[in-house]
């Protein structure tokens, strides 16, 4: 079982941890099953009644059980959604219905209150020894880089401001964005995708790039983000060279900034 804050790479490093080992990936939502739709339903068409299981448990004998069956939200679930999940965790088998011993299983799911998030209690049942448990720890602004191979003005932007990696969210205001590696990743493939990449974009795509931000990020970051973009990544030399762009932004820049540059 992994644990952690929201928005810090589980579901991504299971995915990735599943490509590693050649595995196929299967992800889970349980935030959104009830356990019928783990366990199965009767079936009472014939004269006795027979246990329908869902068709995911056939595509993993099928596969030999060579996948990695990721369980995530688990945190979020009924109880009678972690109750069906514990009994597979435990027997590798649903009903008569026996899984491959090679198939691996994975559950991850937030730890709630500061964090933001809901969670519900879970069973001791889990954590006594029927999974290996690890918290996932937030990665730091040099990690999230080498992992990510963001746009230039993203990498320099955290940098200089490692804190606005992780702010965590607005607990009032429940709807607005927040910063973490996941909204990061967001902007940062929204960026690429646009064509809104260099350190120094231009007014037209600036404008856009901001209005983005502002849809991904907590509201302090963009603060910081669009001074960031006003102001520090003016070029000196550019300025000397008198290129159209980078002096326009040096006379609208404020005489603090002005000297600096």
């Amino acid at each position: 079982m992994i644990f952690g804050d929201p928005g810090i790479g589980k579901s991504y490093a299971t995915k990735e941890i599943a490509e590693e080992l050649g595995r196929k990936y299967m992800p889970l939502s349980l935030g959104r099953l009830e356990a019928y739709d783990i366990k199965g339903m009767p079936d009472l068409s014939s004269r006795f009644m027979v246990w329908k299981p869902p068709a995911l448990w056939s595509e993993i004998i099928e596969e030999k059980g060579n996948v990695l069956l990721h369980f995530d939200e688990f945190t979020l679930a009924d109880e009678n959604v972690q109750g069906a999940v514990l009994d597979i965790v435990q027997m590798k088998k649903i009903d008569d219905i026996k899984l491959p011993e090679k198939t691996m299983i994975v559950i991850s799911g937030n730890m709630g209150g500061d964090d933001g998030t809901f969670a519900k209690v879970i069973t001791s049942a889990l954590t006594g020894g029927r999974a290996v448990v690890f918290q996932m720890k937030r990665p730091g602004v040099k990690e999230w880089i080498a992992y990510q191979s963001p746009s230039g003005v993203i990498e320099k932007f955290l940098s200089a401001n490692p804190g606005h990696l992780y702010r965590g969210p607005n607990l009032a205001e429940p709807f607005s964005p927040w910063s973490c590696p996941r909204s990061w990743s967001l902007l940062d493939a929204l960026v690429k995708k646009l064509s809104l990449n260099g350190a120094n974009p231009v007014e037209a795509k600036k404008k856009k790039l901001v209005r983005f931000a502002k849809a991904s990020l907590s509201e302090d970051t963009v603060n910081h983000f669009m001074d960031y973009l006003d102001n520090t990544i003016i070029e000196a030399k550019k300025v000397l060279d008198k290129n159209p762009e980078a002096l326009k932004a040096f006379l609208a820049a404020d005489t603090f900034r002005q000297s600096g540059i």
